[in-house]
Parts: C-alpha cells; structure tokens; sequence
C-alpha cells in the first residue's frame, strides 16, 4: 500500500486554487464531478491533493477542517520568508524537534486545514 492523496472540503474551489497554487506552487492537474461535488486535483513534486466543493446550499459542505497535512522541506527559513512575502504567516512556531534534530513551522489554510512544513536531519520513518 502507498499514499494517493489527501482530500480537503472547501468553501470555493477557485479560492482554494488560488490558496495552493500561489502559496504553495501547486498546479491543477485534474477534474471531475461526482454525485454534486465539484472536485479539482492538485499537486506538487509528489504531493497529491484533492480539494472538495460540495453541492450549493448544504450547510455542513465546509465545516472547519480537521486536515492535518505535514510537508518535508529542504530550508525551513527560506519557505517562512517566502510565504511571509506573500503575506502567510505561521499559526505556530517555528518549533524545535529535539529527537528529529530539526524544526516544524504551522500554516493555517484557506479552509481551517493545519499545513506544517518540517526540516529534519533525522526521519522517523
């Protein structure tokens, strides 16, 4: 078994795009409709998502989310600085990992989904 994606339900596709493909250099690289639901995949060197609109008028089609996405990066700093130019500022830390000799920083997205991004010398997997 191996990781497909990960799916998040949004308010509106078009500001969920503009959230992943401006901050984060995602490129949409697919489409579909399935019982209502207007569905776009995203992805990243790897990183595949799937971000969910549901059908008009439901009120639980976002509730906040409970995603939790964590990203391996190469330069912690330069991705805080980077998203800070672009007026992303983190939820929380940057925050030390003493048993992965690395640092974690916090994001919150578009739709109350938590996106870390670590930069660690030592996996744990």
């Amino acid at each position: 078994m191996k990781w497909h994606h990960g799916g998040i339900q949004v308010k509106s596709l078009i500001e969920a795009i503009r959230f992943y493909e401006g901050f984060f250099g995602f490129e949409t690289v697919g489409s579909l409709n399935l019982t209502g639901e207007k569905i776009i995949f995203m992805q990243r060197e790897g990183i595949l998502i799937e971000l969910i609109e549901g059908t008009e008028g439901k009120e639980d089609d976002c509730r906040e989310s409970g995603v939790h996405m964590a990203w391996e990066v190469d330069d912690l700093e330069k991705w805080i600085k980077e998203l800070a130019e672009k007026n992303l500022f983190p939820s929380e830390g940057p925050i030390w990992l003493k048993d992965l000799d690395g640092r974690t920083v916090f994001y919150t997205g578009c739709n109350g989904e938590t996106i870390e991004l670590m930069e660690c010398s030592q996996h744990i997997f």
